[in-house]
């Protein structure tokens, strides 16, 4: 099974990593895009409905506040409008004991203990007298009745009402006078109350019922202050609020996002009051109010998952696709270029992949036929005339020799010795005449006969004829046999031939006393099996001048070679789908190499 390195993919230049890169954009842009408005406008929906919760809080608790101040007000007016509250005020120097007295006492006690956030209830003269109080008053009379707050009962011909403020102890609160009317229209006195809103209203904001757990409800002034504790963690109260300036003033209709109290992200509302000079807030956490969106998050995500594993598990497939026919263009090449030069694209899905493979083997074919024809072409223009020459001034002599060898043979045919001779002599005859008709057939391609032979079988033929040479020498020549008698197809007698030129060198190149060893051996090769023939002498090496082109007709490293048997031998090779290369040895003396595929006889 093969492995997909996405590393190696996405550093590539490749066709894969295109494909890849392009399916990606094509699929998972648009995708993202959507996921993104779609997100961007979920969220904003969710704020929305946030902000319509919150409003809904806010009316609620407006609501409440306004009922609870209309209580005060009409309660207020009502103690007013008591007969006793106005006879206390028009006869100031009652005694405790008079009937109006008490009934004004007992109603203010009973006003103040009924009526929840009343701090102070006390009437007054219209020279600012004090007259009589609820037992629970607390308050002195210039706190009650501060200069400003006078000026304005004294031109009131009805209720009024101070913003809220600070008292002492933190309590925050507001104060509210009526003025007491007599028969005639004419003021005779003054009743002041002072409302405790952090025992009120305040517990109206801290009502959590139908609330989020983030959610807050409190109180601003108009100038920017904390009235009432936003949260319980933070004590803010008489801070300056750092809110939005339309949130602040109650303009538009929001909602609002900003940084809350907590330092966290919130989305608030507002609404005004504006006969305290309030501004009523309602705000919950940014993340509380887009809580839900973790789910439609991670269903985007796992959408987004899914398409990138189709996406990349379809880009992988038409890469493979489209990359295939040029794997299978550039495998042929290789096996062309290392000497399987009938190797051929297969056929092809694709009808212009096919075009391509059917382009690629013609060219190969043209090839073939344009280097038989470049290598017959220089052959015959090169060797041509020596060839010809040559072999019509040796052929006069060599037919003397071979009727005189005749002769012998039949002089001496009753000795078994001299018979053998005369039978070995006439053999290398034949061969000689076959080497010249070799020379004048270099120009022309070869003919192969191939049959299975053995690396060691080859090899005696060659020991056979080389014999004497290496006696003459005086040059040992072995040959080390690690086949283990696989067998190969070859034309014996052309692979015989090259053997006996590449070992005929060795030992004339070889010194004295040294010996030409001829190994052979089975190996593997980019999966196939080849016979690997190497053959080292004990000389000098092959020269700089001319291993560049060692294996070229008319190029020998000796004076009285003719520089045919190298081209000879590089030629058998590549007829039997091989090479031959030459080097010199790290310990002196020279190698050749062949190389031959291991195939059965076709």
């Amino acid at each position: 099974m093969t492995t997909v390195r996405w590393r190696d993919i996405w550093r590539s230049k490749s066709i894969t990593r295109t494909v890849l890169v392009s399916m990606l954009l094509v699929a998972l842009v648009p995708l993202l895009i959507m996921a993104v408005q779609g997100y961007h406008c979920a969220s904003e929906a969710v704020v929305q409905l946030q902000a319509s919760n919150l409003r809904s809080v806010l009316e609620a608790r407006r609501t409440r506040i306004d009922d609870w101040l209309g209580e005060r007000q009409g309660s207020l007016t009502a103690l007013a409008s008591a007969p006793c509250i106005w006879g206390v005020c028009s006869r100031g120097d009652l005694e405790q004991t008079d009937t109006d007295y008490r009934e004004a006492c007992h109603l203010l006690n009973h006003a103040h203990a009924r009526s929840g956030g009343y701090e102070s209830l006390v009437i007054f003269t219209p020279d600012w007298q004090r007259v009589s109080a609820s037992k629970q008053s607390v308050h002195s009379d210039s706190r009650l009745v501060p200069p400003e707050f006078r000026a304005i009962l004294s031109e009131a011909s009805a209720l009024a009402t101070t913003l809220p403020h600070f008292h002492e102890g933190g309590m925050i609160g507001i104060h509210m006078g009526s003025p007491v009317l007599g028969d005639q229209g004419n003021k005779v006195g003054y009743i002041v109350a002072v409302l405790d809103l952090s025992t009120t209203v305040y517990t109206m904001l801290q009502d959590r019922a139908g609330l989020g757990e983030t959610t807050r409800t409190y109180i601003v002034s108009s100038d920017g202050h904390y009235l009432s504790q936003p949260t319980k963690e933070v004590h803010l109260l008489a801070e300056a609020a750092h809110l939005p300036d339309d949130l602040l003033m109650g303009l538009g209709s929001g909602p609002f996002t900003y940084t809350g109290c907590t330092g966290k992200a919130v989305v608030g509302v507002s609404t005004r009051i504006p006969e305290l000079g309030w501004v009523l807030v309602a705000e919950i956490d940014r993340t509380e109010a887009l809580a839900w969106l973790a789910s439609l998050r991670r269903r985007a995500m796992g959408t987004g998952a899914m398409t990138l594993v189709l996406v990349m598990g379809l880009a992988l497939r038409s890469a493979h696709k489209i990359t295939l026919p040029f794997k299978t263009l550039a495998e042929v090449s290789r096996l062309v270029s290392s000497g399987h030069f009938e190797m051929r694209v297969g056929a092809l899905h694709e009808t212009e992949s096919q075009d391509v493979a059917n382009a690629f083997n013609s060219m190969l074919d043209e090839l073939s036929s344009a280097h038989a024809a470049l290598v017959q072409s220089a052959s015959l223009s090169a060797i041509g005339e020596l060839s010809s020459s040559i072999v019509h001034e040796m052929r006069n002599p060599l037919s003397s020799v071979k009727m005189n060898i005749k002769a012998l043979r039949e002089k001496v045919g009753d000795d078994v010795t001299y018979a053998e001779l005369g039978e070995i002599a006439s053999g290398q005859v034949d061969r000689l005449e076959r080497m010249l008709n070799d020379l004048l057939q270099y120009s022309k391609p070869l003919e192969l006969h191939k049959e299975l032979l053995t690396f060691d079988a080859l090899c005696a033929d060659v020991l056979v004829a080389l014999a004497g040479l290496a006696e003459r020498c005086r040059v040992e020549l072995r040959v080390v046999d690690h086949t283990d008698r696989q067998r190969f197809a070859a034309d014996r007698e052309q692979l015989r031939r090259a053997l006996t030129n590449l070992a005929d060198n060795a030992i004339r190149a070889s010194l004295e006393g040294g010996a030409v060893v001829v190994t052979g051996a089975a190996e593997a090769s980019e999966g196939k099996m080849q016979l690997v023939v190497h053959v080292d002498d004990a000389g000098n090496g092959i020269s700089e001048s001319v291993r560049a082109r060692l294996f070229e007709p008319f190029v020998s490293g000796r004076g009285d070679g003719t520089g045919l048997g190298l081209a000879n031998v590089r030629k058998v090779v590549e007829l039997h789908g091989g090479r031959v290369t030459g080097e010199n040895r790290a310990g002196g003396g020279a190698r050749f190499t062949v190389r031959l595929p291991i195939e059965g006889v076709s």
